[in-house]
């Protein structure tokens, strides 16, 4: 990758073209009172996002906190745009997600790190006790036995594929 030094002219032409537009977007929500950016400012930190995950995938640099930052920020975006078109006041009862998204970090590192069996087994484990909080907080707890079934379905999967 290119030191920022380095960069070449069109690298400075598109870095201009999105502060430009960037500075339109803030300027029309200022001026007008449009609401486009108090409803679209999560894609902000999609690319975000995306430029982290783009560093670990397209660059020498190949360390899983790239990985784990661009995903944390990409899960968080599409719950940002969820609430943002929807309510904020959903994350009562949409809470557990947060937990979700750890467990979704822990599985995309057990995919790198495939000889570390510990991460499938927590990113599975923290996934359950998400799905244990949500339908408590939901629905009635009457499905609780339920995640044990998964549980157990998911380690002999596990571990046959091993």
């Amino acid at each position: 990758m290119k030191s920022f030094r380095k960069l070449d002219e069109s690298n400075y032409t598109k870095i201009g073209i999105i502060l430009i537009v960037a500075g339109v977007l803030f300027g029309l929500d200022e001026i007008f009172n449009v609401t486009i950016f108090q409803k679209l400012w999560p894609a902000l930190t999609l690319i975000l996002s995306i430029g982290f995950i783009g560093i670990y995938k397209y660059t020498k640099i190949k360390s899983s906190l790239y990985l784990i930052i661009g995903e944390a920020l990409l899960l968080l975006s599409f719950l940002a745009f969820i609430c943002n078109f929807y309510s904020w006041s959903i994350l009562i009862n949409l809470w557990p997600i947060f937990i979700t998204f750890l467990g979704i970090i822990l599985l995309t590192l057990y995919l790198i790190h495939k000889d570390k069996t510990r991460l499938l087994l927590a990113g599975i484990a923290t996934i359950l006790i998400s799905i244990y909080f949500y339908m408590h907080i939901n629905y009635d707890n009457s499905f609780w036995w339920a995640l044990f079934i998964i549980g157990g379905v998911s380690l002999i999967i596990i571990r046959k594929k091993q």
